[in-house]
């Protein structure tokens, strides 16, 4: 038969119905069936017959309708019926309905969409009581609208395969797969190959009172509770029924979304096993077993408890979200071989954390990842509990990460069998003292004295206060890295007036560059810090002017580039930090001589610039930071040139400075991919030097001079460079009080060209030292 439109309307009508009354295979194609009234059926195989649909359109309208049934009546009799549908569409309005149901039949299913939209339906249900039945369903869709409804429905132990479907449940309170009976225990078997189950409001999976060995390959399982994530495998009993073992195994790509939840008193009814690139997202409630291969995942996303974790994949916490709620997996044995990443807001003792609690032994060994979740990181004594141990700590968990907050790193400590950590490092074994050898003595041994009860010499209880002592706590690398950037970016563009300019006179142009090589440490003295910085800048006069005869007064404008690289290293943990620095200035500067032609007597020269800033810090094995700095800064200068010996070939002068030097640069606020908040700034400088010159007049270059010069300088910090990580402020030692010689020659090379060089040392308390060389070249109009 084909190419017929049937349209049945009444109580329990047919549009198709065939049985063995005539004993012969049956057919319809190109064809199309409507029904309307209670109780309809589009089309029906019954009792040792068979038929075969191909290119059928099913629509039901009515109340507890069936779009196709395959069905075998009486007990203990084989599967005679036999369906088989290809490319069929079927539309159930319906509510009660059921696309296709298999009752102790063999159904072959492809190529099949089903589209059900009334209340309590069912997409698929194949199965009755503890009768068999066959179904192998291949390219199947269901989209399920109506509210308590199933996709499929599994019953007794059907044989069924179930390849590269879809099944879609957008209704409230209705599931995708359904197994077992609440009456009666049942046993299934579901290999699921490239399928997809999927949930709004309802469960993946859900078993009652049955044995499921429920293989995924390149499958999904999404199950979710109003639209947000739900349950993906519910294990019920039902009454006096209880479960049995139901296993899930998720291989080759497959991946589990929701929670796998037992609600059976069977304490061994749970089972997960990911394999294959597999991932589970959700909790394990009441489960019995979860094991994951090497190339699979668990995100845990709750509180989970399992009687048997063995972990040779990755098991990793999701991140508190905003609620800022930390999980806890409790269970009874674990075996390692695995990772583990946790979060945990890093700070003192009672910090939270995600943890995972062994209540026996455990084994293998894990690799740990702690991520800082918004902690800014404290001292510790005891240290922060993340994994403890009831029973035999046989496993070993190695931290594999740096684990950051604020201005301190965290290490993994094992007491006692539980594992925690503590912004300190772990103690190092002290040497043992050498023994000496024992002498052989020939004397006889004098009789031991008999033991008299009660005598034993009491031994006193180790210190509460020893057993808690605050260990030396470790600052990161990083710390110091950021403190380098902010020390570069306050000293490149910073500078006297002879690194400026050799000398005044007249309208000029001029180009300085100077390089410095700076090493310093931290106030604790673990982060030692070395950096290598270049500067080129430049400017001229605009405009000049004279209040009297010998006085000048010069304005003018300049502009600079420099950039600076560094490393920090830790002399704690040997870990390394790189830091780097490169930016822009501009500004504008007025000298005043009281004496422009000899440079005798009273000068004054201010600067004031604004700088720009792009910094950079990579630590080892972190997340590279960048960041801005920027700010005004400016300089008042003054001194007193006076001659202290004067001959025809030339003059010894002495000119006493004073100079200070305030900075308004500041790094802009910034947050770490950590989570740590990072800011720095400096101070005001002050600078108390005198300077010995002696200048010179060649016969030879027709008068030109040329001044050689020595002078030494105090420096004054009114605070050390800082930089703040999570209200840790970390300090540059050494730099409050700074002492500095300074070498330098100038001289006219024509009597348009002037150049002059300088070469200083700085040298401060705990190491600080800095040597820069200067040299610049002017051009006079």
């Amino acid at each position: 038969m084909n190419n017929l439109t049937i349209v049945t309307r009444g109580l329990g009508s047919h549009g198709l119905y065939i049985d063995a009354t005539a004993n012969v295979a049956s057919s319809l194609s190109n064809s199309s069936i409507e029904t309307f009234g209670y109780s309809g059926v589009g089309a029906q195989v019954i009792d040792n017959t068979e038929l075969t649909l191909d290119n059928i359109d099913i629509t039901s309208h009515g109340y507890r309708s069936t779009g196709i049934i395959a069905a075998q009546r009486g007990s203990g009799l084989p599967q005679t019926t036999i369906l088989t549908a290809t490319d069929i569409d079927i539309t159930m309005n319906g509510k009660d309905s059921i696309g296709v149901e298999n009752t102790r039949s063999k159904t072959y299913l492809n190529d099949i969409r089903l589209t059900l939209r009334g209340d309590n339906s069912t997409a698929v249900s194949v199965g009755a009581y503890i009768y068999e039945a066959t179904a192998h369903i291949d390219n199947l869709t269901a989209q399920v609208s109506g509210n308590n409804s199933t996709g499929m429905f599994l019953g007794g132990s059907p044989d069924i395969r179930f390849n590269q479907n879809s099944i879609n449940m957008t209704g409230n309170n209705s599931h995708g797969l359904l197994v077992g009976y609440q009456t009666i225990s049942s046993s299934s078997a579901l290999p699921m190959v490239e399928s997809h189950i999927e949930t709004r409001d309802g469960y993946a999976v859900r078993t009652i009172n049955t044995d499921l060995n429920l293989d995924l390959t390149r499958s999904t399982l999404t199950g979710r509770s109003g639209g947000e994530a739900g349950t993906a495998v519910s294990v019920e009993d039902n009454g006096a029924y209880q479960s049995g073992v139901v296993n899930v195994a998720a291989n080759d790509n497959s991946h589990i979304f929701g929670d796998a939840v037992s609600r059976s008193a069977n304490a061994t009814a749970l089972n997960i096993a990911l394999n294959g690139s597999s991932t589970m997202t959700g909790r394990i409630v009441r489960g019995y077993s979860m094991a994951l291969d090497e190339t699979s995942r668990w995100n845990v996303t709750g509180d989970s408890d399992i009687t048997s974790l063995t972990n040779t994949g990755t098991v990793a916490f999701t991140p508190p979200g905003e609620n800022g709620v930390f999980k806890t997996i409790t269970v009874g044995n674990y075996l390692g071989g695995g990772t583990l990443i946790m979060n945990t807001a890093l700070g003192d003792d009672s910090s939270a954390t995600d943890k995972l609690v062994v209540t026996g032994d455990t084994a293998g060994t894990t690799r740990l990842y702690v991520n800082n979740f918004h902690g800014s990181g404290t001292t510790t004594v005891n240290g922060i509990e993340v994994i403890s141990v009831g029973g035999q700590s046989d496993g070993l968990f190695t931290l594999e990460n740096r684990a950051l907050a604020g201005a301190y790193e965290y290490f993994l400590h094992q007491d006692e069998g539980d594992w925690y950590l503590r912004s300190a490092l772990a103690p190092e074994p002290e040497p043992e003292d050498p023994v000496e050898p024992e002498i052989p003595v020939n004397d006889p041994e004098e009789p031991e004295s008999p033991e008299i009860p009660g005598n034993d010499t009491p031994v006193a209880p180790p210190s509460p206060a020893a057993e808690t002592e605050q260990k030396p706590q470790i600052y990161r690398p990083e710390a110091g890295a950021y403190l380098a950037n902010m020390a570069a970016a306050n000293r490149l563009f910073s500078h006297t007036l002879k690194d400026r300019e050799g000398r005044a006179q007249d309208s000029s142009i001029w180009l300085r560059q100077q390089a410095f090589r700076s090493k310093s440490q931290d106030g604790s003295g673990q982060l030692q810090m070395r950096g290598n910085s270049y500067v080129i800048q430049g400017g001229g006069e605009l405009w000049s002017g004279q209040f009297s005869e010998q006085d000048r007064l010069g304005v003018g404008i300049m502009a600079g580039y420099g950039y600076s690289r560094g490393n920090t290293q830790s002399t704690k943990t040997h870990y390394d930090a790189k830091n780097s620095l490169h930016g822009y200035s501009v500004g504008t500067y007025a000298t005043w001589y009281q004496n422009s032609e000899s440079r005798n007597g009273l000068y004054i020269d201010s600067w004031l610039q604004y700088s720009a800033f792009r910094a950079s810090v990579n630590g080892d094995g972190v997340a590279s930071e960048s960041y801005n700095i920027s700010g005004l800064s400016g300089s008042l200068e003054s001194g007193y040139r006076q001659p202290l010996h004067q001959s025809a070939n030339g003059s010894l002068f002495i000119t006493p400075q004073a100079q200070v030097i305030w900075s308004g640069i500041k790094a802009d606020p910034h947050q770490e991919v950590n989570g740590t908040r990072v800011d720095g700034s400096a101070g005001t400088q002050t600078r108390l030097g005198l300077n010995l010159s002696y200048d010179t007049l060649n016969a030879q270059t027709r008068g030109k001079q040329f001044t050689v010069y020595g002078e030494v300088n105090w420096l004054h910090n009114t605070r050390n460079v800082n930089a703040t990580l999570d209200n840790v402020r970390v300090e540059q030692a050494g730099s409050r009080n700074v002492g500095e010689v300074k070498l330098g020659l100038e001289g006219q090379v024509t009597d348009t060209l002037t150049l002059w060089t300088n070469l200083a040392h700085q040298v401060g308390t705990k190491s600080y030292c800095d040597t820069s060389a200067n040299i610049g070249i002017k051009y006079h109009f």
